[in-house]
């Protein structure tokens, strides 16, 4: 300790000596020295790093040997060597660029105004239309007392008409807080509060809900541009002088006290980031940039006024289009810069997107399968930055496939410092793991009506940082990110995730406090007893990446199905936990604290553990029986789950079943020598029940086989063929090969002409005869294709014809041969009726002229399909396409001669037991007979629900949706209504006719309110009921019907290299019954109402629908 510091020195000698260890230190002791030996694997450590390591090393034992009475922790260990690489890299401080956004944008509106400036894929907006647009609306926000300096929220479907307003709140002086439309009324209401604002800008969809948030909504829209007529023909409004400090926009962040956090962004800011990402992302005038984000996020401010500062184009994407067919519309819009988390982009494929120049990733990490699936395609970026520095702050512009995933790059418009994650006062060495500081012209205001966060966060230079720049204004802030990185020797930055209780799931950042906050918020006793709550998180892909950990007394009887629902009320569907593992005691480690490594080792636990950690799950038993042994591998097989996840006493559908499921294991069963229908499923739902039910019963009988003509009328085999020639429906080599009368579902969509497009958007070369023939061989496959449906004596009569010409069709356009389908589609909404006509069944195939843009149709009858029997059509047509055996199946007929022919009296004495005392329930009065039920427009009120509700344990969604409209019926009708019965669509294949899963054809029916014994009698007809089972007078009809659709309707046609998308356009006149149609799409529940104009008022429908 008595050698002077200067006799002290370290001298790095590079040679080559094999180590054990990645890094080692040898000390010899010598008489005359010490000599100290840094060893290494070259794989591991650069040179540059090594020597880092090696001059932190001197500078300690410097220290130690001059200053014995520090401890370890007071160690400064940033050496001389390291301050001339952190000199190096952050000396200059990048300037400030002031220049008023709208500014920068009306200049390019005088420059360029014929140049697109906003695309979707209906139209686009020049920059003169543009400029036009918004400077209109900005007369139109003046009027309404919006003032300079005013903060305004903006709720907004996907739409161009967003851009229109951000432009005009900016013109008007304001600044902008966009909205996503997903999030709960009471987080809208929260934020629209903190702006203090008595206006919202909205979309039309958005309106009602809008006019409950704020003093006054003012919808911008395509239809809904009043303030644009009134202003035709006024000059370009004097528009405001803004300055460069003034705010720009303000994003919303989760905040830890479970109100989120606004950041105030600055024109000056992000006129800076502009200047400075404009090299990063190469832009141009001839880019189209994609507007992606969702407006929950800052990212989503860039890809719109970026674009449009830059002189290029911003491409909007609706939702549906960004949602479900992103590629397609990628490639339609020649989209050709991105921003997309690494998650969106896996599901992109580069020869999809063939447009795309430069995709920039951010958000989450990325990963080696990344980095070589799109750096070889095009210029692939990886950006990081909080949103309280101007969406990004680093960037790594040139990736390839052999760079680091966790490397993203240099700061662009900022400088980046690492420091002690407990204490700004002190720097990190490099290549030692530090809190990021973020100083720059990118760095936010702060947050809004929040100065103690403000504060927190957003710091004052620490002294080091005065040291380094002695005339730096005093009032500059830094922002403390809570990140954790490491600098590389060259000044990249290498991130390792958080500091605090801030996580990012699927790109989008939250602070699990928020959560915490709403969990507490619900449950008072969640926080109580000492207990409280303790977070950890981990990312495997089975689950949600945070998990809550609560004492198991705090959630008593309330766990975990309230909890749920109480949360997705509160917080968007991405913060609500998948998960609930209640603890009888929270871990303690030795020091008094939570112990965190051992609730992150409860993370390990298998799947099927944390399984039973969901709203439905328990402590399973094994199957025992041969037939429980069955039935269980059954269930496992139909509802894709691992059989370690079903226990014998499980029920169906408390696992995940529903009756498109049950249709699926009764199919199965029957195969396997299990005698079970769906009946049987929906009567004894437990595993073990249901195996029972099956060994107690005779084997099934060997099926159905119906005889043609066997429902025939009378002399109609003769009048029919003579009647149909003279009116030219029947070619003379055209025989019939059955005549039976239509089901009553059949004869339902009849008398409502419900005509269906199936369309495939076709890209690449065809061969034309090949897809004919595929048509073909459907069309001589499937006997109701070759249906012609007419009326006779009073009834409808379905007519089976051979030896019929395929109606295919092609036809080339000069045109998009998307538009010349939609032309063809209008002229079906003017068809009157489809009885009494040519086959309704119709190929059609349109082609542009060079032959590689292509709409392939099947035009249908509803009479002739049904949702589950669409797969079948599709999948047919594919293998005759392929050239392969359609598997035989049982044609509809044979459903219809079953429901026609068999016994029914059990069937009607349950319908006369089911419906005894009971009337029909009128949610609007009783329509006339004479009623004109041909208008020219139907009405359809549609609504989503978000998140979908969480059926309780035991229910299908289907259900929910039934006791929703009940209660809905019972409101209408008032106290005294005690007795509500309205219809309910079925899917009527719940017999045991052999493939009943798998027949083409409409096999719906329509019946009274259906429960889970009425399955057995399904396919009785509504009017069957009425009259056999009720005392009902003979005109009665189904009011009300509700039908909820759990299959999909969206199907692929793989077609041999040619790549495919599907849409599906339908035309259904409703009658004098008002129909509520339901369907879940992800996380929301699409709620649709349909009537007839002439039989309910559009006022009343509106109120129903929402």
């Amino acid at each position: 300790m008595a050698s002077a510091p200067t006799s002290t020195s370290l001298n790095l000698v590079h040679r080559r000596d094999p180590v054990e260890y990645a890094i080692a230190v040898n000390i010899d002791m010598e008489p005359s020295r010490i000599a100290v030996y840094l060893r290494y694997w070259w794989s591991s450590l650069s040179s540059e790093q090594a020597s880092l390591i090696a001059s932190s090393f001197e500078q300690a034992v410097h220290q130690i040997i001059t200053n014995d009475h520090l401890y370890p922790a007071q160690l400064d260990l940033v050496s001389p060597e390291h301050k001339r690489l952190l000199h190096r890299w952050n000396h200059e401080l990048p300037p400030f660029y002031d220049a008023p956004i709208h500014e920068t944008i009306q200049q390019l509106v005088r420059k360029t105004p014929d140049a697109p400036a906003v695309r979707w894929t209906k139209g686009l907006f020049t920059y003169r239309e543009l400029g036009l647009l918004s400077d209109q609306l900005v007369l139109h926000l003046r009027r309404q007392g919006l003032a300079p300096g005013a903060l305004v929220p903006l709720c907004f479907d996907k739409s161009p008409w967003t851009v229109v307003a951000v432009l005009a709140v900016i013109k008007s002086g304001a600044a902008f807080a966009l909205c996503d439309v997903t999030h709960p009324d009471s987080r809208l209401r929260s934020i629209c509060q903190d702006l203090q604002s008595r206006i919202i800008l909205c979309s039309p969809d958005q309106e009602n809900r809008c006019k409950m948030i704020a003093e006054k909504a003012i919808v911008v829209g395509e239809h809904n541009n009043g303030w644009k007529k009134d202003d035709v023909g006024t000059l370009t409004p004097q528009l405001p002088v803004s300055g460069t400090k003034n705010p720009l926009f303000v994003v919303y962040t989760s905040g830890s006290t479970g109100k989120p956090k606004g950041v105030v962004i600055e024109h000056r800011s992000f006129c800076a980031l502009v200047h400075y990402q404009v090299s990063v992302w190469r832009i141009s005038p001839a880019a189209r940039v994609m507007q992606f984000a969702s407006y929950a996020f800052d990212v989503s401010v860039f890809e719109i006024l970026f674009p449009l500062m830059c002189g290029a184009c911003t491409c909007i994407l609706e939702e549906v289009e960004r949602r479900d067919y992103l590629d397609v519309t990628m490639k339609r819009l020649q989209v050709t810069h991105a921003f997309l988390t690494p998650s969106v982009a896996r599901q992109l494929s580069p020869a999809a997107v063939p447009d795309l120049q430069v995709l920039v990733c951010g958000g989450e990490p990325l990963r080696h399968q990344d980095l070589h699936q799109w750096a070889a395609n095009v210029r692939l970026v990886d950006g990081y930055g909080p949103a309280e520095c101007t969406v990004f702050s680093v960037s790594h512009p040139s990736l390839t496939r052999t760079s680091r995933p966790s490397d993203v790059g240099r700061p662009v418009g900022c400088v980046v410092w690492l420091v002690d994650p407990s204490d700004t006062e002190r720097l990190v060495p490099v290549g030692s793991l530090g809190e990021i500081l973020i100083e720059g012209p990118i760095v936010g205001r702060g947050y809004i009506n929040n100065l103690q966060a403000t504060e927190s966060a957003f710091i004052k230079p620490p002294a080091w940082l005065l040291a380094v720049r002695p005339d730096l204004d005093p009032t500059t802030r830094l922002y403390k990110t809570g990140d954790l990185a490491r600098h590389f020797p060259d000044g990249r930055l290498d991130i390792h995730g958080r500091k605090d209780s801030q996580i990012k799931i699927r790109g989008q950042r939250i602070e699990l406090g928020e959560v915490e906050f709403q969990v507490q918020s619900c449950f008072p006793s969640a926080a109580g007893g000492g207990g409280g709550l303790s977070w950890t998180w981990h990312p495997p892909a089975w689950m949600m990446e945070t998990l809550p950990f609560s004492p198991l007394s705090a959630l008593g009887a309330l766990y975990p199905l309230r909890m749920w629902t109480v949360l997705f009320e509160r917080l968007p569907a991405y913060m609500v936990p998948s998960y609930f593992l209640p603890l009888a005691n929270l871990p303690i480690n030795p020091s008094g604290k939570a112990d965190r490594r051992y609730l992150k080792s409860l993370l390990d636990i298998p799947a099927e553990t944390l399984h039973q950690y969901r709203p439905l799950s328990k402590r399973q038993r094994a199957p025992s029986s041969a037939e429980e042994r069955l039935l269980h591998h059954i269930w496992s097989t139909a509802l894709g789950l691992d059989e370690k996840l079903i226990g014998a006493d499980d029920n169906f559908f408390q696992v995940g079943g529903d009756s498109v499921s049950a249709m699926k294991v009764a199919a199965v069963a029957r195969q396997q020598g299990l005698d079970i229908s769906v009946a049987d499923i929906f009567a004894h739902p437990r595993l073990s029940a249901l195996a029972a039910t099956s060994s107690n019963k005779d084997a099934s009988d060997p099926g159905f086989e119906p005889t043609p003509f066997a429902l025939c009328p009378p002399d109609a085999t003769v009048l029919l063929p003579t009647l149909l020639r003279a009116r030219n429906m029947l070619h003379p080599k055209t025989t019939i090969t059955d005549i039976l009368p239509v089901s009553d579902g059949q004869g339902f969509f009849l008398t409502r002409v419900t005509l269906h497009h199936f369309s495939f958007a076709i890209e690449g070369k065809v061969d034309v005869e090949r897809l004919r023939h595929a048509c073909e061989t459907v069309y001589q496959f499937f006997a109701i294709l070759r249906t012609i449906f007419i009326h006779w004596r009073g009834q409808i009569l379905q007519l089976v014809l051979d030896n019929i010409d395929v109606p295919f069709h092609h036809v080339v356009t000069d045109s998009d041969p998307a538009e010349a389908h939609r032309e063809l589609r209008d002229l079906d909404r003017r068809v009157a009726s489809v009885l009494d006509e040519q086959p309704p069944c119709a190929f059609i195939l349109i082609s542009d002229r060079s032959g590689t843009q292509h709409e392939l149709t099947f035009r249908l009858s509803h009479a002739q399909w049904d949702g589950l029997s669409l797969a079948e059509l599709f999948s047919a047509f594919g293998n005759a396409y392929h050239d392969r055996a359609i598997p035989p199946t049982t044609q509809l007929t044979t459903v219809v001669y079953h429901r026609r022919m068999r016994d029914k009296t059990q069937s009607l004495s349950f319908w006369r037991d089911y419906l005894q005392g009971s009337t029909m329930t009128s949610l609007i009065p009783p329509a006339p007979e004479t009623t004109d039920l041909s208008p020219g427009t139907t009405i359809w009120e549609n609504t989503n629900l978000q998140p979908a509700p969480e059926p309780p344990s035991g229910m299908t969604m289907a259900s929910v949706v039934k006791a929703a409209w009940a209660l809905l019926i019972a409101q209408e009708q008032g106290r005294g209504c005690r007795d509500i019965v309205f219809g309910q669509t079925v899917n009527g294949r719940s017999s045991a006719l052999p493939n009943i899963e798998r027949i083409f054809g409409c096999c719906l029916n329509f019946i009274p309110t259906q429960y889970q014994k009425t399955v057995a009698h399904d396919d009785v007809g509504f009017q069957n009921i009425v009259d056999a089972s009720t005392d009902w007078p003979r005109g009665t009809y189904l009011n009300s019907i509700v039908q909820h659709q759990n299959i999909p309707l969206h199907h692929l046609m793989p077609l041999e290299g040619l790549k495919t998308h599907f849409s599906l356009n339908g035309y259904f006149r409703p009658g004098r019954e008002v129909f509520i149609f339901t369907e879940p799409d992800g996380d929301i529940l699409s709620v649709q109402f349909c009537a007839n104009p002439n039989v309910i008022e559009l006022s009343y429908a509106q109120n129903a629908g929402g």
